[in-house]
């Protein structure tokens, strides 16, 4: 007999402890778009979390009656704080305002108007007007053998060419006053075919950033 008293009163502890417990579905909507929106995070007090599926829907179970502090966050949307308290099964449908992102700073750089050589991202060589004046080379490619990391190609008696850092052909752009002169004919693109008195300035950067 004293055992059946034991039984019967576990079993009735048992009953009140699964009827103090509730369930909470939570419906995340797009307060613009009226859409659902998943991937939300939620946090229910500091032992319940979940997130919401592709249907903006997530489901805590089994949570004991009480107050708690709702949090939902999303990359996307401002941020909710909310204080509820639960005492039976509970349904929430909560809005969401959509949130700006705000990114860090992008620099873009380019060469397309002139600064100081020591400020430029990226190794660049300069042969101004008055030293191919002073020069006795023929072609582009003769003037620019001697510089650093420059080498002179030789194709025939008729072409010549550079590489740089040895790279060559298909591999360096050529552009005069920002227009590429590279064509589908390795002649109209030979640096040897340019007069050099027609020539202001000539840059060369050595590197990806052309």
């Amino acid at each position: 007999m004293k055992q059946a008293v034991i039984i019967i009163t576990i079993l009735f502890w048992t009953f009140i402890n699964l009827a103090q417990t509730v369930n909470l579905k939570i419906k995340i909507i797009d307060s613009k778009k009226s859409t659902p929106v998943s991937n939300v995070n939620i946090e229910l007090g500091d032992r319940y979390f979940a997130t919401s599926n592709n249907s903006g829907e997530s489901y805590l179970k089994k949570i004991p009656i009480g107050n708690y502090l709702l949090k939902i966050t999303h990359i996307s949307f401002k941020s909710i704080l909310i204080d509820i308290h639960l005492d039976a099964d509970t349904t929430l449908a909560i809005r969401l305002f959509p949130s700006n992102i705000k990114l860090s700073d992008i620099i873009v750089t380019t060469s397309r108007y002139e600064k100081e050589a020591n400020l430029l991202p990226y190794s660049v060589s300069i042969v101004e007007g008055s030293d191919i004046k002073q020069n006795p080379s023929q072609t582009v490619s003769d003037l620019l053998k001697t510089e650093s990391g420059i080498s002179l190609l030789r194709d025939g008696i008729w072409a010549t060419d550079i590489s740089i850092r040895g790279l060559n052909g298909a591999n360096i752009v050529t552009l005069i006053d920002g227009d590429r002169i590279e064509t589908s004919t390795d002649l109209s693109a030979r640096l040897s075919m340019i007069d050099l008195n027609d020539i202001e300035r000539v840059e060369v950067i050595k590197g990806a950033a052309s």
